[in-house]
């Protein structure tokens, strides 16, 4: 018993004594080393963040980088901020020398060349690389992972495969790379001259290939496999690298993990493959040294080798890796700034062309290049391929008169120093080139050489003389054979090619601040009491016009925009039936207020439009007569309960309208009333100026995502909307099980086709159509009888005259439908209201492919502008009195009413997708007007002020107050 109370004892005693060892590590590792550290430092007059427990500033890191990448930035070379956010706002607040803290590790950043230099070129084997993440070293466990006397072997090893007699060799393989390019660029560009190329991809499979024939002796397609799993475990490494990492972590068979491994196995597997292949071809007595593969096979076969099969393969990973990644990012930044600066273009396109021809650059005529040089090297200080290099001291050391302790990690942004006015200029964001005419050493100011894109000292990169031959050969053979534009401006040069005139393009902004300051304009007072709106409604596209002509160009962000005022050419445009005009390619956020019929294309378009328009055929819109009559007569009795025993009230008839009318789709569309839908309007209405605010912003990808204020709302009002229209559908569902045959309205419709075998609609395709008809069915019709009941209180003339017709045909009795189509004059009021304030004033398409119309060649990617409001206000269609309420112009008919034989009016769109609800509208805004005119005369109230604008539809910006009169 006493032994067992011993070895209980003694037990406590060493579990106590481990917990307590245990504690006093952690303490030490996450509070007093760090404090200690942190002293250390500050005694040294190193200032910067304070330590705080166990993340350190992990937390700010993490915030200040998913801010700069939510947005994009200026389109200019201030890219400090954006790339290295954290380290910027270090830097300029402590100085060239700071320190801040990765979790429980001090960094301590320098900004300062000279010390950065004697940091780098340090042998003393104090400083190492950074201690990795051990879920880093599946990357590659190469030269650059390498410490001490097995990196020394290595890179002696490694050097001869890049020294410059080996380099002249790999000419003829970079020269069938590029060549290859370029083919393939030619076949895209013919026939039509031009094409728009996303450079990325391109010059990631060219410095593939590259790097595959001339260091593996292989293909890119050969290696192809091994490029895209290294892409993939590239992104799953900096997602390690940026998080704490926890020993034994890498071991937990969760999913990322398991993903690493396995990509990991499956590059060491296909370049065991390429190694056993290249085994094979080598005879006995073969040097194989002529590549690296080649090189490292040699040397990993002598006897005294320490360098094993798995050496070679991690080898292999690094230069498949870094040979791909380094120089497609130079080239790609060298071409988009090539482009956003074309005088730099044709200095290098006339270097080149002067000193090679059209002939291949060889090694010679690729050391002449002086302007290309210096292209490159001013690319690579605004855009270096590593933005900061790393050390880790493993021993306390003493440099420029610091004394730096063990396990500091040191912090060498080169690109902070790329972008320091002390060392570069005021001039540092500017792309100069003429910066390196005297080489790298002069380039910077005063004595100091603060250029540093490959390192420095004995672990500068290896193959930085490769990639540069390879990107002097690659960028002469592009500017031999093609002219790069920058998007905007090649479909500008083409546009004007058609002899289109109009504004020219401005970097990122195009035309939308001169767009917006006219808008805030036009909206900041009211107009005189007449009908001379378009100067108000659209006044940048009015300008265009008067300056331009009928047709002409303007540019929305970086898009071309085409504006058409010519009525036939707008007509085949809204006729045009071969797929190649969509609709505009919308901001997803405007996607929350319906993606229903009006957001389809093509046939999944035909197929919903075919299945809905039943539902406003004549006989089906007779049969909702009744449904009008009760929401008009409603309407009616309510008026006359406000007018009261005084006879007359004066009333805002807008939100009568917009009630009206949202009574009427209820009724007719789902079968319910206008209070059952009455939260989905008032929804719907915020929504809509949601909707309006980012179709006028610039529309950043993905940013839809981002959990800003605005966007909770808006998904808040979507799933709102979606929750009440999804109970509305489950009661209609409920009729239908009791016998209803639910094909008396819109709902009943789409009901009935989605529970059909065969239908592709499903429950959330009919939710978005519902969404789509409460917006449109109430908004457009209300907007017209409202704009109708104004004019007819400017013009009281065609008020009575209207009303006389009424009372003629139909008495004090409710019209019905047979005495709705004999209205003549009442319809050619609501035409010409319609002319006047037509409820959408622009429509658009978009050029999906190059499409040729009316002699016109119009390339892909082009917004062609249909201002209806425009066309509708032309003296040249309508006459010189275009600006007065005269209904008599639709005296014959809407085909005789604008001049000449052209049909000019097009409040409803045209061709296949003409709107399909017009008749519905027509009828119920006839409906209405005779009502009110059978028991109310009206005019404007003296509160009225005249301003329409735009919101969606067409408004009266504040209102429009009526004064009622019984009759």
């Amino acid at each position: 018993m006493r032994m067992e109370d011993s070895i209980l004892k003694t037990m406590a005693y060493s579990f106590a004594i481990l917990t307590m060892y245990t504690l006093s590590r952690v303490v030490y590792s996450v509070w007093w080393r760090p404090k200690s550290l942190e002293k250390q430092l500050r005694r040294q007059g190193i200032r910067g963040t304070r330590y705080k427990l166990l993340f350190g500033d992990a937390k700010a890191m993490k915030q200040s980088f998913m801010e700069a990448r939510s947005k994009p930035m200026a389109l200019n070379h201030s890219i400090v901020p954006r790339v290295l956010p954290f380290y910027h706002e270090i830097a300029q607040k402590y100085g060239k020398v700071s320190v801040s803290w990765n979790f429980t590790t001090p960094r301590v950043l320098i900004v300062e060349p000279e010390l950065m230099r004697l940091i780098l070129t340090s042998k003393n084997g104090h400083f190492q690389r950074l201690p990795g993440n051990p879920l880093g070293y599946l990357l590659t466990r190469g030269l650059s992972y390498l410490q001490g006397e097995k990196w020394a072997k290595r890179r002696k090893l490694l050097t001869p495969a890049f020294h410059f007699e080996k380099l002249k060799g790999m000419v003829p393989a970079f020269s069938v790379s590029c060549r290859k390019l370029i083919e393939r660029w030619k076949n895209l560009v013919a026939p039509q001259g031009t094409y728009e190329l996303d450079m990325m991809p391109e010059f990631q499979n060219l410095t593939g290939d590259v790097i595959s024939q001339v260091a593996f002796g292989s293909n890119y397609e050969e290696g192809k496999k091994v490029f895209e799993l290294q892409k993939e475990q590239a992104v799953l490494v900096m997602e390690a690298f940026r998080t704490f990492y926890i020993p034994g972590f890498r071991f937990v068979p969760i999913g990322k993990n398991k993903k690493r491994y396995y990509i990991d196995s499956e590059i060491k597997a296909i370049l065991k493959k390429i190694i056993l292949k290249r085994k094979q071809t080598m005879k006995p007595g073969d040097l194989g040294n002529d590549d690296l593969l080649g090189l490292l096979l040699q040397c990993q076969e002598q006897t005294d080798s320490e360098m094993t099969i798995e050496d070679v393969i991690e080898e292999c990973k690094l230069f498949y890796f870094a040979g791909q990644e380094t120089t497609a990012n130079w080239l790609t930044w060298t071409i988009l700034l090539l482009s956003m600066h074309p005088n730099w273009q044709e200095k290098a396109r006339e270097e080149v062309l002067q000193i090679c021809g059209k002939k291949m650059p060889d090694i010679e005529a690729i050391n002449h290049l002086k302007i290309v040089s210096m292209i490159l090297h001013e690319v690579l200080r605004l855009y270096p391929p590593v933005t900061q290099q790393f050390r880790h001291t493993c021993e306390r050391i003493n440099i420029a008169g610091m004394c730096i302790p063990a396990g500091v990690n040191l912090v060498l942004p080169t690109l902070l120093l790329h972008h320091s006015p002390e060392y570069w200029g005021d001039d540092v964001e500017e792309f100069k080139p003429e910066r390196f005419s005297e080489g790298v050493s002069k380039a910077s100011k005063g004595d100091q050489i603060a250029f540093y894109p490959f390192g420095w000292g004995h672990r500068i990169c290896l193959g930085q003389g490769f990639a540069m031959i390879e990107a002097k050969m690659a960028l002469a053979m592009i500017l031999q054979h093609f002219c790069i534009w920058w998007r905007p401006k090649s479909l500008e040069k083409q546009l004007r090619r058609q002899g289109i005139r109009g504004t020219h393009y401005k970097l990122l902004f195009g035309d939308a601040k001169a767009m917006k300051q006219s808008f805030m304009e036009a909206r900041s007072k009211p107009m005189a009491l007449n009908h001379s709106i378009v100067p108000r409604v659209i006044p940048f596209y009015h300008e265009m016009a008067q300056k331009y002509g009928k047709v002409s160009v303007s540019w929305h962000f970086t898009t071309p925009r085409v504006l058409i005022v010519e009525p036939e050419l707008m007509r085949m445009i809204l006729k045009y039936k071969n797929g190649h005009l969509h609709r505009l390619p919308g901001n997803p956020l405007g996607y929350h207020l319906s993606r229903g019929l009006l957001s389809l294309e093509g046939e999944k378009w035909a197929k919903r439009r075919k299945l809905l328009s039943p539902a406003f055929h004549l006989e089906k819109l007779k049969g909702m007569m009744p449904a009008f009559s009760t929401s008009c007569h409603d309407l009616i009795e309510r008026w006359k309960n406000l007018v009261g025993p005084q006879g007359t009230y004066e009333l805002d008839v807008m939100p009568e309208f917009q009630n009206l009318t949202g009574d009427v789709i209820s009724r007719t569309a789902f079968g319910s009333s206008y209070e059952e839908g009455r939260r989905v309007f008032e929804l719907q209405k915020e929504q809509i100026v949601l909707v309006m605010e980012d179709f006028r912003n610039f529309y950043i990808p993905g940013f839809r995502f981002v959990p800003t204020r605005k966007n909770k709302r808006r998904y808040y009002m979507d799933s709102e909307i979606k929750a009440m229209i999804k109970k509305i559908i489950l009661k209609k569902k409920q009729t239908l099980k009791n016998g209803d045959p639910g094909n008396d309205d819109l709902l009943g419709l789409l009901l009935q086709c989605q529970e059909q075998t065969d239908s592709e609609m499903t429950i959330d395709d009919v939710v978005e159509e519902c969404k789509l008809f409460y917006f449109v069915g109430q908004e457009t019709t209300a907007n017209w009888l409202t704009w109708t009941t104004l004019l007819l209180s400017m013009h009281p003339n065609w008020q009575e005259k209207a009303r006389a017709e009424v009372l003629q045909i139909c008495g004090k009795k409710m019209p019905d439908i047979e005495a709705i189509s004999n209205l003549k004059i009442v319809s050619m009021i609501l035409h010409e209201v319609l002319r006047l304030y037509p409820p959408v004033i622009m429509q658009f398409r978009h050029t999906g492919e190059r499409i040729n119309i009316a002699g016109m060649c119009i390339p892909a990617g082009v917004d062609l502008v249909l201002p209806t409001a425009l066309l509708h206000h032309s003296p040249e269609y309508w006459g010189d009195d275009v600006e007065e309420f005269k209904p008599e112009r639709f005296s014959e008919g809407v085909s005789k009413a604008s001049k000449g034989d052209q049909t000019a009016f097009y409040p409803f769109g045209w061709g296949h997708r003409i709107c399909l609800g017009q008749g519905l509208a027509m009828i119920e805004a006839k409906m209405a007007l005779a009502m009110i005119l059978q028991h109310f005369w009206f005019e404007l109230s003296p509160t009225y002020t005249h301003a329409p604008h735009r919101i969606i539809t067409l408004q009266p910006q504040y209102g429009a107050p009526i004064i009622l009169h019984q009759i």
